[in-house]
């Protein structure tokens, strides 16, 4: 019942400004600070974060029109940090390593950060809501569910909106094969092109111990075929990426890799302009000359 509340809420905030139920791209709205626009930006080389580049470095495009970015970001800012861990029966194996994993990821944040944890099974709950990192409540027991609510736990993730001045990342522990999700992909997909959030999608490959084409015994619903695949699209609209971490490997290491980017990334700030305000805009963004590995967000949508 409270997973279904809170959905019922998430979702009237999205469809009434444009996201339907049937997951059509329709008109949303990015939230805007006197029209400004906030895009995050990674810039790497060799596999490491590129520091020290200035605004005049950058070329940044909405709708294929150039536009003048009137300010960069970069460290300093406090961060929000939604880790979603999947507790359904196919990690049930992994729980106690998952959850020192999730202690060791807020000792690796600064005292101005925050973090909350959300766990799926057969609903998604928010454990412990949005702490210091360095007084994280207890978080025992875990319920362990049957069936995954990936998507819904995602979807709840993306509705958070940070403070102005904070910026925030998801982390997704899970295998990727939803259940029992009210979010269908192509909604989630649409949650995440108007994300005010950067997403690592961390797939536990073998976790599940059922093929992923196959219906759980007790619950005759099969998952969507794609599934893996969308839930990286999903991180990859937002700017982020998928990671594929086999049991033995340490998930720490690959949080500490997506965070340090993610500090160590840029925030680029502009004022629209010769592009119609509402509808789908297209972001780009270059540095010329250089042959850095750029990850930002795609676009977003604008009010009419």
């Amino acid at each position: 019942m409270k997973r279904l509340l809170l959905l019922a809420i998430a979702a009237a905030e999205l469809a009434a400004p444009g996201i339907n139920t049937q997951g059509n791209p329709a008109q949303a709205t990015f939230r805007l600070s006197t029209d400004a626009v906030a895009v995050d930006v990674s810039v790497r080389q060799n596999g490491r974060p590129v520091g020290g580049l200035a605004a005049s470095d950058f070329r940044l495009f909405d709708s294929g029109r150039a536009q003048t970015i009137e300010s960069i970001e970069m460290a300093a800012i406090p961060v929000d940090v939604t880790v979603v861990l999947d507790t359904s029966g196919s990690t049930s194996g992994l729980l106690s390593h998952l959850k020192a994993d999730v202690g060791e990821m807020a000792a690796l944040l600064r005292p101005d950060d925050r973090i909350r944890l959300l766990v799926l099974g057969d609903e998604v709950d928010d454990v412990f809501g949005w702490a210091s990192p360095r007084g994280i409540p207890s978080f025992e027991p875990i319920h362990v569910g049957r069936i995954s609510s990936i998507d819904d736990a995602i979807f709840l993730a993306f509705m958070h909106r940070p403070d102005v001045g904070r910026r925030h990342l998801v982390v997704a522990l899970t295998d990727g094969v939803d259940f029992n999700s009210l979010i269908d992909s192509a909604s989630l997909t649409e949650a995440a092109r108007r994300a005010e959030a950067v997403m690592h999608l961390v797939l536990l490959d073998g976790a599940s111990s059922l093929p992923g084409t196959a219906p759980r015994p007790w619950f005759n619903v099969y998952p969507e075929a794609d599934g893996r695949r969308l839930l990286a699209d999903a991180a990859r609209l937002t700017g982020g990426a998928s990671h594929v971490r086999t049991l033995r490997d340490p998930v720490v290491a690959t949080f500490r890799e997506a965070f340090e980017e993610f500090r160590r990334s840029y925030v680029l700030r502009f004022t629209p302009r010769d592009v119609p305000r509402g509808g789908w805009h297209e972001l780009r963004v270059e540095v010329p000359g250089r042959h850095y590995e750029i990850h930002a967000r795609q676009g977003y949508f604008g009010e009419g």
